[in-house]
């Protein structure tokens, strides 16, 4: 019944007209990698490939929520079946030939800025903005210097504790927690926001200075 009413390819005009309305969210389930380089501006990034179904319980939170979906080519009918299970049913549909239409139409197109650990360790300085969104447990055994750790599933709530004029470097254990977070950051107007490529694992492979509670 789900796939029925929710499996349905939208032409672009309609897709973007229907984004307008209330209650209504563009997610995009892409390869992060992907989703970095170029995305709808305004969408919700939570990737397929990592905790999909427990992170757009976490994050979307209402289930009447109604969902556009941009997936990667044949991926439409495991993202929906993946939302319905959280008890997301109000699927809109898909943008019809996926991201490529968008880019196609010449549509405006947003970016999440990306830097390795290593490059980070170049150019780090005592002004540098950090914020750490995994969970306080794993922030407990070590986190970088002049970070702020505000775990993912509370930052859409925290976020006056930012400055939107500020550029913020954001990390996590691996990576997807930060680019969702980066994604929920610029949909709030937060325009300076810098993933850390690989987050926690590929800082520590670059020898930073880790301090403990």
């Amino acid at each position: 019944v789900v796939l029925e009413k929710s499996l349905k390819p939208i032409e672009l005009e309609k897709f973007i007209s229907l984004s307008k309305n209330n209650n209504t969210v563009v997610l995009d389930t892409r390869n992060h990698v992907d989703f970095a380089k170029s995305h709808i501006p305004n969408s919700i990034f939570i990737g397929l490939n990592g905790q999909f179904a427990p992170w757009a319980g976490a994050i979307l939170k209402d289930t009447k929520l109604k969902i556009l979906l941009i997936c990667d080519d044949g991926k439409e009918t495991e993202t929906i079946l993946r939302l319905s299970r959280v008890g997301f049913d109000f699927v809109q549909g898909y943008l019809d030939g996926g991201f490529d239409t968008w880019k196609m139409s010449n549509k405006n197109t947003n970016n999440i800025n990306s830097v390795s650990a290593k490059e980070l360790k170049q150019n780090i300085s005592t002004n540098t903005n950090l914020i750490d969104v995994r969970t306080e447990f794993e922030n407990n055994k070590g986190f970088l210097k002049n970070s702020i750790n505000i775990p993912l599933n509370s930052l859409e709530k925290n976020l006056e504790i930012v400055e939107k004029s500020n550029t913020y470097h954001v990390y996590c254990a691996g990576g997807y927690r930060s680019l969702i977070a980066a994604s929920i950051l610029k949909k709030n107007g937060f325009n300076n926001v810098v993933n850390i490529v690989g987050g926690m694992s590929e800082i520590k492979k670059a020898n930073f200075e880790l301090l403990k509670k």
